[in-house]
């Protein structure tokens, strides 16, 4: 190319930009030359050439007329020659522009354009002077068509639409964090005058075709700004001037809050046909209202709760509202209008602290599942939404809270609870019965309600066991939730009618109710499924060693009496009469082992309260005692007191029994009489205490001249001395006294035995010696022994009385148990004539020689027998004494073995005999 081109235009639009575009690729000298040229008459064409001339390097230059199409072969290689240098060569268009001039491409000479006046460059477009003409059909006159670049602001959102935008145009994209940065870049990236820019919540109508063309003659130096209106797409009514606007690439930059809201005053125009509608709202189903991690391709969206129904809405928000979050109302089946269950969210940067509401109700939400439950743990699994209400069973609704509560926007993630009362409404019972929750339950995040919304009902439902063995009602109450138990040890006041429930949060547990006094627990409400979830065993099983134990401060209950039985065995005739008097006490007579179990049975409180007939109740008793579940088949036992010393000597004579192990164990007497068991309890009670009515003393004579002297003064230490006298036979004699003795053992003195005024009748066998012979040692007035010969001797009275042969020496053999006391209790005055005197050492020391004494040992008596044979030490009648030990003694060795023999020596008649015969006294 030898000459400089330019490339005229008024406008840079996308068209004339193309043209340009394909001229530069083959003659890249060619340079656009922006000029304005609203009106030909006014000498811009003149002064724009007469500019170029001045800058151009060529003794010619090219110029292209606006709107001038020139095909691709043209030639602008073209050079003048020698004949035509001077003139002005033109290729005109066949067609004249809008202002009828002549257009075309004009090749002006440099010096000429500098030197002569503009009329030489007027004369080219009117022909008026030298011009030299070519004719080409490869220059014609096509004006091009307004069009712009189209930016597209890329916020995140809007894809879809830009997709089917690209689909028919050429669409760049943009992206900036404000208005001014977006139309910054698109000034710096536009080669056009103006620029589309459109928002990406807006969907341009196929209507709109990025053609707008300026009003003609309108100055564009004034023409800044062209917006359109947005329809609402529900209701396509035009709302505001927003989504798609053309602004001029030149000029001063508005403010970011005008290019936001599209109001630039005067500045603009604004078309009333709407080009674009927003982008319609995506809808998110959730049942999370407060999360906004949702990813759409709306600028807004709408956030709807899973329980919200029949959802209709046609809100768009202005545009200066859309980082606005809105916060919208429904509609509960009882009419009820919240705010809650739908948002309209900003896609972008969306923040609590912006929002609004809307008074405007936008759908109705289902009745919630209603879960039968007593804690929320438990209502989760059974949940088939994500909201649900938790009902306990156990209770009674006071309220329509069920009905006519939703929660609030900004309280639906916590769980709702409401309080719960007593019957009467009267005493709070804590938090439970009705809750409002969702499966995200989190025990740290709730929200209370002071109101009651439920109660413990009329009639409560849950079951009750009165007894004694919380194991037993465990094992029996295995299909129940809760379950009462009430101790048989108590009885409840009559302030307390089971009108309790626990709280939610302390459902699961064991619930202790204070007794009046000292007396324990007796009153329990049981969460059976926590409880069976230790897999508690009958052998530890106890509600106060469960560690989830709470103790309940409320009085409910008092121990209750226990019923009291004397029992009669056929003995202490005062006693019993005593008892039958007294109607706090029930008398059962007859075999203990038999009575005792009567007594269980009869009982209605799991125990009773067991006198002995031999015992006095020092003081009165409270019946009312407490067992705690530990001690709950012990044996309980008070201190006895022995009548003479005062001194607590052992446990028994008063006794709490419990009925059931005594119904299980079926005891013997022996058994209930020790209370040989092995849960026995011994009450170290200084108030509560018994002693034992004093042994009954028996003497006995028969024909002795001293005996009514004797017993004088016998009755002398012993007022009620009771005597037996003159009955034939000592065996006969001793099971007498077993008959008249009242009490369970009874002592035996023989009428020549003189008691020792230092000894006293202080001596009370344990349980376990009731049955054994005790006798005590006596000093012989003759050889000065001191054994059990002639000694006072205590025996069990049954025994005696059941007795059915008197053997040799019955004081050893009645028993297979016999203990010699270490006491001497008195001397025996056996020496009071040749005969008695006789007697005793005859029958003595036959025993010793026949080795009929139980339990002896053969030294002593090898021993005793000698003495009794040799000494007589002078007393009186000693003679007799060693007459008859000698005889005997020759009579036990003879007849050693022979008990019918040597059982004659108890037959007073037979000893007479035996005397006289072997002493020829008369």
């Amino acid at each position: 190319m030898a000459y400089d081109g330019f490339y005229l235009t008024y406008k840079s639009d996308k068209e004339t930009n193309e043209r340009f575009d394909k001229i530069q690729q083959k003659y890249p000298s060619f340079r656009m030359v922006k000029i304005n040229l609203e009106d030909w008459a006014d000498p811009k064409i003149e002064k724009a050439i007469t500019k170029i001339a001045s800058i151009t390097n060529t003794k010619h230059f090219w110029i292209v007329d606006p709107d001038v199409k020139v095909d691709d072969d043209f030639d602008f290689s073209f050079e003048t020659t020698e004949h035509d240098n001077e003139l002005t060569h033109v290729w005109n268009c066949t067609e004249r522009n809008v202002f009828r001039s002549i257009v075309g491409v004009k090749l002006f000479k440099t010096k000429d354009v500098k030197k002569k006046k503009p009329a030489h460059i007027t004369d080219a477009y009117y022909l008026t002077g030298e011009y030299k003409e070519h004719k080409s059909t490869q220059v014609n006159y096509t004006p091009t068509t307004e069009t712009y670049d189209i930016f597209f602001w890329d916020k995140g959102y809007g894809y879809k639409e830009l997709s089917k935008l690209k689909e028919k145009y050429t669409v760049n994209v943009v992206d900036g964090k404000s208005s001014l940065d977006i139309h910054k870049k698109c000034r710096e990236q536009t080669r056009t005058d103006f620029y589309y820019l459109i928002m990406p919540n807006t969907k341009i109508y196929d209507s709109f075709k990025f053609n707008y063309s300026f009003a003609f003659g309108l100055d564009k130096e004034k023409q800044k700004v062209v917006v359109w209106q947005k329809e609402n797409p529900e209701t396509n009514l035009s709302r505001e001037y927003h989504g798609v606007g053309l602004f001029p690439t030149t000029g001063t930059l508005f403010s970011e809050k005008e290019y936001n809201i599209f109001n630039f005053r005067r500045k603009a125009v604004y078309e009333k046909e709407p080009a674009s509608s927003d982008l319609e709202f995506e809808v998110v189903r959730t049942n999370d209202l407060h999360s906004f991690d949702h990813k759409v391709d709306s600028d807004m969206y709408w956030l709807i709760h899973k329980d919200v129904k029949d959802f209709n809405s046609d809100f768009y928000p202005m545009s200066y509202d859309r980082e606005y979050i809105h916060n919208f109302h429904i509609k509960l089946k009882s009419g009820k209008v919240i705010r809650n269950g739908v948002r309209l969210v900003p896609t972008i940067n969306p923040t609590i602290d912006k929002q609004k509401d809307i008074d405007v109700v936008v759908g109705t939400i289902d009745a919630v599942q209603e879960i039968t439950a007593r804690t929320i743990e438990e209502a989760i699994p059974l949940a088939t939404g994500h909201n649900f209400w938790m009902i306990n069973p156990d209770l009674t609704q006071t309220t329509k809270i069920v009905k006519d509560f939703y929660p609030d926007l900004y309280e639906t993630g916590p769980t709702h609870l409401w309080k719960q009362s007593t019957r009467d409404g009267m005493k709070d019972l804590g938090y439970g019965g009705i809750a409002y929750s969702n499966v995200d339950y989190h025990p740290e995040n709730i929200i209370f309600h002071d109101e009651y919304a439920s109660r413990v009902p009329d009639k409560h439902n849950i079951k009750k066991y009165y007894t004694r063995d919380p194991y037993s009602a465990y094992k029996r109450a295995k299909k129940e939730v809760y379950y009462w138990v009430v101790d048989t040890v108590v009885e409840l006041l009559d302030t307390f009618d089971f009108d309790f429930y626990p709280d939610i949060f302390s459902i699961e547990n064991v619930f202790a109710f204070q007794s009046e006094g000292e007396a324990g627990a007796g009153v329990y409400l049981v969460h059976r499924p926590h409880l069976a979830s230790f897999n508690p065993s009958e052998e530890d099983f106890s509600f106060d060693r469960f560690k989830n134990i709470i103790r309940v401060d409320e009085v409910v209950s008092r121990a209750v009496g226990h019923p009291a039985f004397y029992f009669d065995e056929g003995m202490y005739s005062e006693n019993t009469a005593k008892y039958k008097n007294d109607n706090t006490v029930d008398v059962l007579t007859g075999p203990i082992e038999e009575t005792y179990l009567k007594a269980a049975k009869l009982t209605g409180t799991g125990y009773f309260w067991a006198i002995d007939n031999d015992v006095e109740v020092l003081t009165d008793f409270d019946r009312t005692l407490y067992v705690d579940r530990h001690h709950k088949s012990y044996f309980h036992v008070w201190p006895k007191e022995n009548p003479y010393t005062g001194f607590v000597h052992q446990y028994g004579g008063l006794k709490l029994i419990p009925a059931e192990a005594l119904l299980h164990l079926k005891p013997s007497s022996d058994k209930l009489r020790k209370m040989s068991f092995k849960n026995k309890k011994p009450i170290k009670s200084e108030t509560v205490k018994t002693r034992d009515i004093p042994y009954d003393v028996v003497m006995l004579s028969y024909q002795e001249k001293e005996a009514d002297a004797n017993y004088a003064k016998l009755l002398e230490r012993v007022p009620n001395a009771k005597r037996v006298h003159g009955v034939k036979g000592i065996f006969n004699a001793h099971q007498r006294a077993s008959e008249i003795a009242d009490t369970k053992m009874f002592y035996v003195i023989d009428a020549d035995a003189i008691l020792l005024d230092d000894f006293k009748f202080e001596y009370f066998p344990t349980v376990w010696d009731e049955d054994t012979v005790h006798v005590w040692k006596s000093k012989n007035p003759i050889n000065g022994l001191v054994y059990g010969f002639g000694g006072l001797k205590l025996f069990p009275t049954q025994l005696l009385r059941d007795a059915k042969e008197w053997r040799v020496d019955f004081t050893t053999s009645i028993s297979d148990k016999f203990k010699p006391m270490p006491a001497t209790a008195n001397y025996t005055a056996f020496n009071t004539n040749p005969y008695d005197t006789w007697k005793s050492a005859f029958r003595e020391c036959t025993k010793l020689s026949s080795s009929v004494i139980h339990r002896a040992k053969q030294d002593e008596t090898d021993e005793r027998l000698e003495i009794w044979c040799t000494i007589n030490n002078d007393a009186e009648f000693g003679e007799y004494a060693i007459a008859g030990a000698n005889a005997g003694r020759e009579y036990g060795t003879t007849h050693a073995g022979d008990d019918d023999a040597l059982s004659k020596i108890n037959d007073y008649e037979w000893l007479q005999m035996k005397f006289k015969e072997d002493t020829n006294v008369k």
